[in-house]
């Protein structure tokens, strides 16, 4: 069939129109997006919790939410629902779980309190170091990182009493009350693992919890927020991106980028790294056979700390007040 000339004008107009637009510059200020598939899997719930809510812990079934507006969710994992909130006043920071409770970091005052998982209430408030922000359990002892002061102190979990102060002069500076989040130390290789968030050395630390003695410097980047570890290496969040390290030595293996700004969470799954970035929205993927990320979702505003229970991952949302549940892809 012969196509008069004017026609095939206006096909070809109207394919252009259809084509996808083309640009040859980048914005400066949109997200960076990891390469690869556009979705890291599937967001399946979305829970209201503790205003601006920065940490969490697992019991085995119940996550127990911290927000530094003043109180403490819990949530059923086996039903998706938050049964309670806490009042508890303060600015809530770090959150730890251990067989005698639900410990909460005041981070406005030097106190602990631990909260009983039946009913909710306030048992015990121990005194501390001034701001503290974070837990980390080895054995029965709970250590309290109060990073301002440069101390940590050793809890019995259930005397409620504080055993002995350790001071760790590598850690301090800056002003984490005002600043707010939560110190996430990791515990692995019978070490304690402390990133310097709100301090200077742009570095984690590892403790011996015996000796209380620091043993290695991890060089990571400003600002590093949290520690996991698998697939034989430490990984370490920060501003600008991810550090990859070997935990007998603390040297630098790979420095991972292009996946948003201010990252903050991160969680090992058997087959995948994962990672939140808190200025741009997104729960990334990371393969760690290459050290590159291949997928991302945007979860959330300012989503912060992840857990992973079971199959799915759990991140909960200072911007917002909220806990997403998100299926992998």
């Amino acid at each position: 069939m012969k196509v008069h000339p004017a026609l095939s004008v206006v096909l070809l107009a109207a394919l252009a129109a259809c084509a996808p637009a083309r640009s040859g510059s980048h914005s400066a200020s949109a997200a960076p997006r990891p390469s690869g598939p556009t979705s890291a899997g599937t967001i399946v719930t979305t829970l209201p919790v503790a205003d601006q809510a920065v940490a969490m812990a697992f019991d085995g079934r119940y996550l127990w939410v911290s927000g530094s507006g003043g109180a403490v969710s819990q949530v059923d994992t086996t039903i998706a629902q938050v049964i309670r909130t806490i009042r508890v006043g303060g600015r809530p920071a770090g959150v730890a779980v251990t067989a005698d409770g639900v410990w909460v970091a005041d981070s406005a005052a030097a106190t602990v309190n631990r909260l009983d998982p039946g009913s909710g209430r306030v048992n015990a408030t121990v005194r501390v170091g001034a701001a503290p922000l974070g837990f980390a359990q080895v054995d029965r002892d709970l250590w309290v990182f109060s990073q301002s002061d440069q101390r940590a102190r050793v809890l019995d979990p259930r005397a409620a009493r504080v055993t002995r102060t350790v001071p760790l002069s590598g850690l301090g500076g800056g002003n984490p009350a005002v600043a707010g989040g939560a110190i996430n130390p990791a515990v692995a290789g019978g070490a304690i693992w402390v990133p310097d968030r709100f301090g200077t050395s742009s570095a984690v630390w590892r403790i011996d919890p015996v000796s209380g003695e620091v043993t290695a410097r991890v060089d990571a980047g400003a600002q590093p927020s949290e520690i996991a570890f698998g697939f034989g290496s430490g990984w370490v969040t920060h501003a600008d991106g991810i550090t990859r390290f070997d935990p007998g030595t603390g040297k630098e293996q790979a420095r991972i980028t292009g996946l948003g700004r201010q990252l903050d969470g991160i969680a090992t799954t058997p087959d995948a790294v994962w990672v939140t970035s808190t200025a741009d929205n997104l729960l990334s993927r990371i393969d760690p056979a290459t050290n590159q990320p291949v997928a991302s979702l945007v979860v959330c505003t300012g989503p912060r700390h992840l857990i992973v229970v079971g199959d799915d991952i759990w991140v909960v949302c200072g911007g917002a007040g909220l806990l997403v549940r998100v299926h992998p892809n």
